[in-house]
């Protein structure tokens, strides 16, 4: 009858150079092929390579475990029985006696904590200078400085990039708030502007913004006053009537049509006229400017000359 193969996950290894014991798993056996035998294989192995604390070593496996506690109790129980077989026989050797000091074997948790404390020693033993401040640094420190080094570098990126928008901000703020400002000053000066009405003469008002926006965008004398007629009278002012009330050449046997408001129609006709004079004397300074400067201008270079 055959008996059914084991692969256990965890070794219990003596090494033979440092007479210790330690609990190792499967993945820290170094050959490939012998990782990959069956319980009973390994345990008749004399000497195996094995990876332990990122050396590699030689030693002997004594026992095979489901689990690190199975494998520590197994050698709890080989430390305090005296079985005559090649297994006790090492057990011996770590307790026997000596003629000058009495050696006593340790147990699991001690081993452990033994190990630990090596493990740990052996991290920290391993140091590396440190450039900056002279001082020695163990690995894990070098590492930890490291990524602080490289954290704080992006970190500053970071806060670069975040005091640049800002800056930026601040620009937009300013600019939108210079907007907002005259914008404000133009609504408030519209408003004023819609309640404001101007009189334009005989006691004829209208309103100021309707009459500026009149004479900006009235191009000629004749379009100046068709606009100022629609803003003085309404359309139920001049249907059915005459500028003048006269009766038309071209027409001659139509009946005359009565005249539009004579006060509000002379008013328009005079406000017009009184237009047209203020731009022609506008245009006529800007002329005599122009004129004298270049006057000016002949007479200072035959000073020159």
């Amino acid at each position: 009858m055959t008996t059914q193969k084991q692969y256990s996950p965890f070794f219990l290894v003596y090494w033979k150079e440092d007479n210790t014991y330690s609990c190792i798993p499967r993945e820290n056996i170094v050959d490939g092929s012998k990782r990959k035998e069956a319980d009973n294989i390994l345990l008749a192995a004399e000497n195996l390579e094995l990876s332990f604390n990122r050396h590699i070593y030689n030693g002997k496996l004594l026992y095979a475990g489901g689990t690190k506690r199975e494998v520590n109790s197994y050698l709890n129980n080989l430390q305090t029985t005296s079985e005559a077989d090649s297994r006790s026989t090492v057990t011996a050797n770590v307790s026997e006696i000596s003629h000058k000091k009495k050696r006593i074997a340790p147990s699991s948790s001690e081993i452990t904590d033994v190990l630990n404390q090596l493990n740990q020693q052996e991290r920290n033993d391993y140091t590396i200078p440190n450039t900056e401040t002279g001082e020695l640094l163990g690995v894990n420190a070098q590492r930890k400085l490291k990524k602080l080094e490289k954290k704080m570098t992006k970190l500053k990126a970071k806060l670069e990039n975040l005091e640049q928008e800002l800056q930026d901000e601040k620009r937009l703020k300013k600019k939108y708030k210079d907007k907002v400002a005259t914008l404000k000053r133009k609504l408030d000066k519209y408003q004023g502007d819609k309640t404001k009405a101007v009189d334009i003469g005989n006691g004829i008002l209208i309103n100021a913004a309707l009459l500026d926006r009149a004479k900006i965008f009235s191009n000629s004398p004749a379009i100046l006053a068709r606009n100022m007629f629609r803003l003085a009278f309404t359309e139920s002012e001049v249907q059915g009537r005459s500028l003048l009330g006269r009766a038309c050449n071209a027409n001659k046997g139509q009946p005359v049509k009565p005249s539009v408001d004579a006060t509000k129609r002379d008013a328009v006709i005079n406000y017009c006229n009184h237009c047209v004079k203020m731009r022609n004397a506008r245009e006529s300074l800007k002329t005599r400017k122009h004129c004298g400067t270049k006057w000016l201008n002949r007479w200072v270079n035959t000073f020159e000359r």
